[in-house]
């Protein structure tokens, strides 16, 4: 599915100043919260390397629904996104408004690679719907609507 090229490791020098220096320290449990100074911000190194590196292909995501060409006001919008001939990699989605995000956002994975997403809008207007695999658009994204 995916590669890990380097884990992350426990700092455990870290992990052992925490425990000396909160022992030490004044008894307020905030000395040494600095990664620097080992505190428990600093317990986990992370690594460049430990970015997971996805090996997908946005051009073979498939989606379709009403949802995608129409908006409807009194009722949940829908549409389905289709990513089994995709790879692996994470479905993002958002719908945002003429006064901002809208009211809700549900994506729901039916398995084998294949989401259903619903959305919910309260005010007409112009709507943007983007969709995402991994961070490059899926086709036909983002998406212009409008609801009257």
């Amino acid at each position: 599915m995916f590669k890990v090229s380097q884990e992350m490791r426990l700092n455990t020098q870290a992990a052992s100043s925490t425990s000396s220096s909160s022992q030490s320290g004044s008894g307020s449990g905030l000395e040494g919260n600095s990664p620097e100074e080992g505190g428990i911000f600093g317990r986990y190194q992370r690594t460049p390397d430990a970015v997971p590196i996805l090996d997908s292909d946005v051009s073979k995501v498939h989606s379709r629904g009403l949802g995608l060409t129409h908006v409807s006001l009194v009722e949940r919008n829908e549409f389905t996104v289709d990513c089994s001939q995709a790879g692996s990699n994470m479905l993002l989605v958002g719908v945002l408004g003429q006064r901002g995000p809208c009211e809700e956002v549900v994506v729901k994975h039916l398995g084998r690679s294949i989401h259903r997403v619903t959305y919910r809008v309260c005010d007409p207007g112009d709507y943007i719907l983007v969709v995402k695999w991994g961070e490059q658009h899926i086709p036909g994204s983002p998406f212009r609507l409008s609801a009257e």
